[in-house]
């Protein structure tokens, strides 16, 4: 559909993660300003940065800046990181990375979907990458005003399409009833 990634935001993590492996460099002296992503937290991404390094030492995503992010992983007690190319940054695509990170530690991205007669209501978790969420924008109408890349309402038959994007980034959804 529309040229959306054959597969799923995890497949896609681990695939890149194996060409780069190699390519990670010890972190010395990282600025007082990172952050780390912790994929266990249930929080919307924007509310799931640490100062500290997850503590289960799995893979993650690193900030140190809105316009400097990249991959974390620790090793031997040590911390590797690896930046990531600005199209990734500037695509939002480090969504991507987020989203199948936290699949991969079993903590995946949850999505609600009411039913509101012919109509549907998405709750999405966080932002998608902007592949995805220029897809949504086609299909979807944002809630709240043309900012709002949370909540969107849609018509029932635009449905399968709008699943398969979120499955692709490996949100769970969920469904209920708004009458």
């Amino acid at each position: 559909m529309y040229s959306t990634p054959q597969i799923s935001a995890k497949d896609y993590v681990i695939q890149y993660v194996q060409k780069v492996w190699n390519k990670f460099a010890r972190s010395e002296n990282p600025p007082e300003t990172r952050e780390y992503f912790d994929y266990n937290s249930r929080s919307a991404f924007w509310k799931s940065w640490k100062a500290s390094y997850p503590k289960s030492g799995k893979l993650t995503v690193y900030k140190d800046s809105e316009s400097d992010y990249g991959l974390a992983r620790v090793d031997s007690c040590e911390i590797y990181t690896l930046a990531f190319p600005h199209a990734v940054i500037e695509t939002n695509d480090v969504r991507r990375f987020m989203y199948g990170i936290r699949k991969i530690g079993k903590n995946p991205a949850r999505a609600t979907i009411n039913s509101m007669g012919s109509m549907i209501q998405i709750t999405l978790p966080s932002y998608l990458p902007d592949f995805e969420q220029n897809l949504l924008y086609m299909m979807a109408w944002p809630k709240k005003d043309i900012l709002d890349r949370n909540e969107y309402f849609s018509i029932k038959e635009l449905l399968p399409a709008i699943e398969k994007i979120l499955t692709n980034l490996d949100i769970t959804m969920t469904y209920g009833d708004s009458q």
